[in-house]
């Protein structure tokens, strides 16, 4: 299985583009995204995953998010599917108008959802998006491609749901959250495989937290 040396090669390429910025980050995460093969028309439909709770990616989802609203003009659909995740709040402090919905799977949602223009948060329950969930093989997934350019979705850590995955197996592909210092090898081998099980090929990873004992200023030098 190819897992472990997709998310190898995604670190490597995050590393060489820290020296740019944050913006240069999220400018690589996106093009990883864009360039995953789509099964909905178009649209991306991607699993932002961490192998601990902790790892950073909620803070990832909502800055991908501003960078993409801001730069690149597209509409993007969040479900929050995380138990314990506060995707929602940091989102709805980016300076632009967000539609936010509780209940995924209350009267009106759908129509709620295909009305927005730029960005729509979900706040999904467990059964929405379980085992045997169809959502993203259903019309509604019709729905999302035709109205937003990117669906992102959170679960819980690996560690903490490691069933939550096989959900969302339609999705187009896995952004891998792995916090610098802290995750070990052997753990996140263990989520490529659980991922691969699941038949959610990683297109990408994003090393968070990282530090440098080295100024910045002596990166963009080298």
């Amino acid at each position: 299985m190819g897992t472990n040396k997709s998310v190898e090669k995604a670190m490597k390429n995050s590393d060489l583009e820290v020296r740019g910025g944050a913006d240069a980050n999220l400018q690589t995460l996106l093009a990883a995204i864009d360039s995953a093969p789509g099964k909905h028309s178009g649209s991306k439909f991607i699993l932002f995953s961490s192998t601990h709770a902790g790892e950073g990616k909620t803070t990832v989802i909502a800055e991908l998010v501003k960078y993409i609203l801001a730069r690149q003009r597209e509409s993007v659909l969040v479900i929050d599917a995380a138990q314990k995740a506060d995707l929602i709040k940091k989102l709805l402090q980016a300076p632009f108008k967000a539609i936010e919905i509780d209940n995924f799977e209350a009267a009106g949602t759908i129509e709620q959802i295909a009305a927005t223009t730029k960005l729509a948060v979900v706040r999904a329950n467990a059964n929405s998006l379980s085992a045997d969930s169809q959502l993203f093989e259903s019309e509604t997934a019709k729905v999302f491609a035709n109205r937003f350019q990117y669906v992102f979705v959170e679960l819980d850590s690996i560690a903490d749901a490691p069933r939550a995955i096989f959900g969302v197996r339609q999705l187009d592909g896995v952004i891998a959250v792995i916090e610098a210092g802290r995750t070990r090898w052997p753990a996140i081998k263990n989520a490529c495989d659980q991922l691969g099980r699941a038949e959610l090929p990683i297109v990408g990873a994003f090393l968070n937290k990282r530090t440098f004992v080295i100024p910045r200023k002596v990166y963009e030098w080298l």
